[in-house]
């Protein structure tokens, strides 16, 4: 995973890393690097799609314990990426 990582351009790389290595929000990634947190969100959905997508492909070259390390951290990221609920609203009646 980590040649494919390297091998991402600078932005969607450093972004990847702070949002899943750093854990920071996205709104927070998005203040960092001067952008709106919806960019910050698209960078990262299309660098998933690309990582999956190498995956897939190198898959035949890959032994199945790699691909399958790969697969699980790519679920993940996929995982984080989706919305969280929010919490401080309250039901009203």
């Amino acid at each position: 995973m980590k040649p494919l990582i390297v091998a991402l351009p600078e932005r969607e790389r450093e972004v990847l890393f702070m949002r899943f290595f750093e854990s920071r929000y996205q709104i927070r990634i998005a203040e960092h690097r001067g952008v709106s947190q919806m960019y910050v969100t698209s960078i990262l959905a299309k660098t998933l799609n690309s990582l999956r997508k190498k995956i897939l492909r190198d898959q035949e070259r890959l032994d199945s314990a790699a691909v399958r390390d790969c697969t699980l951290v790519y679920r993940a990221m996929a995982k984080l990426m989706m919305p969280r609920p929010d919490t401080t609203r309250r039901a009203t009646s």
